[in-house]
């Protein structure tokens, strides 16, 4: 199974073993910027109802989908498309299940 992360760390310490596994894929060299804003993500620029979905989650992480329509003032089916997007580059992950999780944004 490719689950698309990096392969674990192994390193020999004092005749023990410390393992690194990574959580979500690293971001290359070339990737990260010193002026990586809120809202850029590799020269990137989000759109308004993305920062807005963002924000949202930044200072609610268990808001849900009904409460994120409200907020950014789109309807059910753009909620979810934005949410898919942000998911599938990066930029948020769902932590447990949909009721009763939150939401963690990875890249501020």
């Amino acid at each position: 199974m490719t689950t698309g992360l990096p392969d674990p760390e192994m390193v020999e310490i004092n005749g023990g073993v410390s393992i690194t596994l990574f959580a979500y894929p690293l971001l290359s060299e070339a990737d990260k910027t010193s002026d990586n804003k809120r809202g850029e993500k590799r020269g990137e620029k989000l759109s308004e109802n993305r920062q807005k979905i963002l924000n949202a989650m930044r200072e609610n992480p268990g808001v849900s989908q009904a409460e994120l329509v409200e907020i950014v003032g789109i309807v059910s089916t753009n909620i979810e498309k934005n949410i898919k997007y942000l998911k599938d580059n990066g930029w948020i992950r769902r932590i447990g299940p949909a009721k009763g999780g939150y939401w963690e944004v990875i890249i501020d």
